[in-house]
């Protein structure tokens, strides 16, 4: 056994770079909870290299598949300046979470609206010692949605003082022309979920840092944010789950996995009854809404398959088409089924 090879299964959050080596016989660490593609990898790398490391050579932390986490260093946070504060902007629990962690990530101030009527009203009452610096916008909500929403704000429904405060839309929505209806809004600049952490925080930068008009690098950051979305829509979207990108998401923080994922189990049983009701009751705009809705929890979480479903429901539901919407309601319900099955397997297994 002395010369058998041993690896070490590790969070991704450890900071493996500064562990060091208390056991000759160490060939590498891997990345836990350990899937196919990084155990395949990891055969695939011991078997090509027969000969052990030096003892004061790097160890290999496979799994690399994973980004590096962002990470802001205090003195970048300090750059936001301690009067800068985020009105967040959005009905979902999940999608809340996940723009919520990376603002907090950021080390940004926010408070959170859950419709355009809350964040009416939170703007009204912002005091001027303390207003907000800037509204992250989602584009669907119920009450008031985010067009709405915006429109009220240019008018100046929530006070003159907020009229020109930069508003950036998030929506689950990548369709031609909707960037068009978000700007004919008023909304300054646009995102879309899932969210990327960098695209998020460089967005912020340009509209909070920026010694320069923020509207004439808006293009170029969105030239750069859609090429990252054309990447990641040519995935396999047959893939149930990409545990991968949700870690990303969250910043290689897998315990905050768990909380989107109760989260996730909470609220989408509701969403998923009213998709189906919609669609019995023949409301292709009530079903828009609702598939609108869990594609873009699903793309925050990763769930591939199911946000595919229901984004191809959604667009038939746009067309008027209530055949084909209604041909997609048992995929849904399938990949549905299995997301929720990948969710608990991943459960108990950590």
């Amino acid at each position: 056994l002395c010369e058998t090879s041993v690896v070490l299964m590790l969070p991704l959050s450890a900071a493996h770079d500064q562990i060091k080596r208390t056991n000759n016989n160490i060939r590498a660490f891997i990345a836990k909870p350990v899937i196919d593609e990084d155990m395949a990898a990891l055969i695939e790398y011991v078997k090509s290299h027969n000969s052990m490391p030096g003892t004061d050579a790097a160890i290999p932390f496979l799994g690399q598949k994973y980004a590096v986490p962002i990470h802001v260093q205090e003195d970048e946070k300090n750059e936001w300046g301690a009067a800068t504060r985020i009105l967040l902007v959005e009905d979902n629990p999940v999608n809340q979470e996940v723009a919520a962690g990376l603002l907090q990530e950021f080390g940004l101030s926010y408070e959170i609206s859950a419709n355009g009527m809350e964040a009416l009203a939170a703007l009204q009452i912002a005091t001027q010692q303390y207003p907000f610096s800037l509204v992250l916008m989602d584009c669907f909500m119920p009450d008031m949605d985010g067009y709405d929403a915006t429109k009220n704000i240019r008018r100046g429904v929530a006070g003159e003082c907020v009229r020109k405060i930069p508003i950036i839309a998030m929506t689950a929505n990548a369709m031609k022309g909707d960037e068009e209806k978000c700007r004919e809004a008023g909304m300054d600049d646009y995102i879309t979920k899932p969210v990327d952490p960098e695209v998020l925080l460089n967005t912020l930068k340009r509209w909070l840092l920026s010694d320069t008009d923020a509207s004439l690098n808006a293009e170029e950051g969105k030239q750069r944010e859609q090429t990252k979305h054309l990447a990641t829509a040519v995935k396999d979207n047959s893939q149930i789950w990409d545990y991968a990108a949700v870690l990303r998401r969250v910043n290689n923080k897998p315990e905050r996995i768990d909380k989107l994922i109760d989260l996730f189990m909470a609220n989408m049983p509701e969403r998923m009854a009213l998709l189906e009701q919609s669609l019995i009751d023949q409301d292709l705009e009530q079903a828009q809404y609702a598939a609108h809705a869990m594609k873009g929890v699903s793309g925050n979480l990763g769930a591939l398959a199911l946000a595919a479903c229901v984004g191809k429901l959604e667009a038939h539901a746009i067309a008027g088409d209530l055949t084909a919407a209604e041909t997609l309601a048992s995929e849904v319900k399938n990949a549905y089924q299995r997301t929720l099955e990948a969710f608990s397997d991943y459960q108990s297994r950590t």
